[in-house]
């Protein structure tokens, strides 16, 4: 329940960004935000804060978050991993993974579905 709010409370603040710069933050190599990382702060030069801490499970370092966005960051799709196996919402995302696991769980932008692979 915690990844899944921790979810959505970054969906909110990407979108908030996204309304103030028109694109998304881009991704970085490790599956983060780039020039951000899991468990710090997210905001920009102008100290604008949209989020105080970005999530980052530190009981279970081995799950991560992985972000992707698409070319112009445009679009996003933002992966976790439910230790919840009878979630509803627990999906199969093969090749994604969130730290040590197969990430089962995911969101995007409004602008996308979570079928759509980014090239």
């Amino acid at each position: 329940a915690q990844r899944k709010s921790d979810m959505a409370q970054l969906q909110r603040a990407l979108e908030t960004y996204y309304n103030d710069k028109g694109a998304y933050p881009p991704a970085a190599a490790n599956g983060g935000l780039e020039g951000y990382t899991w468990g710090g702060v997210f905001s920009d030069a102008n100290n604008t804060f949209y989020m105080n801490q970005l999530p980052n499970d530190e009981k279970q370092p081995t799950i991560q978050f992985l972000y992707e966005t698409n070319t112009g960051s445009k679009k996003y799709h933002l992966f976790g991993y439910l230790e919840n196996t009878r979630d509803e919402q627990i999906a199969t995302y093969s090749g994604k993974l969130c730290g040590t696991k197969t990430c089962n769980y995911g969101v995007g932008s409004p602008n996308t579905t979570m079928t759509e692979v980014f090239q």
